[in-house]
């Protein structure tokens, strides 16, 4: 691979399962990280948890589903920056790449997320399906439709850490600068 992209994963909160603040409609973003890929080599970081708009977790509570789901709790939403703040740096980190994440609800929720606390985001962003289907790679398309990612990470050899979203965008990294046949299977 010759060109630099952007692999990127974002959790939010889902207000739908949150009993205790039923008030809360608006789901949140609590963690975005990223690698930033050239010539198929990671070759810089991000990460971060995002804490509430008034800088600590207040109006973010994360219930048992939210945190078995992505392992994490309300103790790490505690201090963690602002969104602003960590949007604003991850549109600096992204600089002109395009983004590449795990689906379509992910790409609609960093669109959102960067058009509401940065002003929006200059970057192409798209989801792995879209990605890999425009690059003509149908065997990972074919996985894609009926496999976890736990289940393709394992097939092709890569170790990955569940419950952490900078390992996340580490494995699909190695994912998507290895030579998957191209052919469907």
């Amino acid at each position: 691979m010759n060109k630099s992209f952007i692999v990127a994963a974002i959790e939010t909160s889902d207000p739908f399962f949150d009993k205790r603040v039923p008030n809360l409609f608006k789901d949140m973003p609590i963690e975005l990280a990223a690698v930033k890929v050239k010539d198929g080599k990671i070759v810089d970081t991000f990460s971060s948890f995002i804490g509430g708009e008034d800088g600590d977790s207040c109006g973010i509570y994360l219930d048992e589903y939210v945190s078995e789901r992505t392992g994490i709790t309300d103790v790490h939403l505690l201090n963690a920056p602002m969104a602003q703040k960590v949007f604003a740096a991850f549109k600096l980190f992204a600089g002109g790449n395009k983004i590449i994440v795990r689906n379509v609800a992910d790409r609609r929720a960093l669109s959102s997320f960067m058009a509401e606390y940065c002003g929006g985001v200059q970057n192409e962003i798209v989801s792995i399906y879209e990605d890999t289907l425009a690059c003509g790679n149908t065997a990972l398309v074919e996985k894609l439709k009926t496999q976890s990612w736990d289940d393709i990470f394992e097939d092709e050899g890569i170790v990955h850490t569940r419950k952490d979203s900078l390992s996340f965008c580490i494995s699909l990294t190695q994912l998507l600068t290895s030579d998957i046949d191209s052919a469907a299977p």
